[in-house]
């Protein structure tokens, strides 16, 4: 199926090969829904309105855990409910003095009750969504739900997966409050040593990383030719 999809594109720009997979998304604050705000309450200039919650929608199967039925002619379609801003925090522990050997990364996921909570009303927003596609006339069934609202939790539990977008683990405060570098990307306590990558952010933005990760990059570049101009 794949080679066919490919050669289509090729020979025609159709096909599956012209979906960048997640079609579209957006963010918002999960305490939006079912009770949205008004434009001025929703103001992003407000650190409260900060999202903590992003939909993916994805013309796949949407679910690492568990294998896909086989639907004949029909596709997949996702909605994948994202926790943004969790409040849960993981660990990265050395194993030993090795710089080779693989540390140990204990994510910690759903560790805080916030966490659940936030997913739950992320869930609750994407079934309606989806029930209100399929009252419209959209040839769809539900598929990877759960099983009613009593197991909701259950359901977030088994499905739950990380989004690859781990950061903050030396992240930029003073050292007394648990910060491995400071507002120059210097490392505390080694000479010579900058980190410019997502493990620096205080906290997690809110949004995808990767345009505040190219800025940090550049910052980082800017504050060593200017050590230098300055020896």
């Amino acid at each position: 199926m794949a080679l066919r999809a490919f050669i289509e594109y090729l020979l025609h720009g159709t096909g599956l090969f012209t979906s960048p997979v997640t079609e579209y998304t957006y963010f918002l604050h999960s305490d939006r829904y079912p009770h949205p705000k008004s434009v001025a309450e929703n103001d992003a200039r407000n650190p409260d309105n900060i999202a903590d919650i992003e939909f993916a929608w994805i013309g796949a199967w949407g679910s690492a855990e568990s294998k896909p039925p086989k639907l004949g002619k029909y596709g997949y379609n996702t909605i994948l409910v994202q926790a943004v801003r969790p409040k849960s925090t993981g660990s990265i522990t050395l194993v030993n003095r090795d710089a080779r050997a693989s540390p140990l990364v204990d994510p910690n996921y759903l560790d805080s009750d916030e966490d659940v909570e936030m997913l739950r009303k992320g869930i609750s927003y994407g079934l309606d969504i989806g029930k209100k596609m399929m009252a419209s006339g959209y040839d769809m069934t539900e598929e990877l739900v759960p099983k009613d609202e009593a197991s909701v939790d259950e359901f977030i539990r088994t499905v739950l997966t990380g989004a690859y977008h781990l950061s903050s683990t030396c992240r930029m405060a003073k050292r007394e409050d648990g910060g491995v570098v400071d507002q120059q990307l210097r490392v505390y306590g080694v000479q010579g040593l900058r980190i410019a990558d997502a493990s620096i952010f205080p906290r997690l933005i809110g949004v995808k990383p990767q345009a505040t990760i190219v800025m940090v990059g550049e910052k980082c570049a800017d504050l060593i030719l200017g050590a230098q101009r300055n020896v």
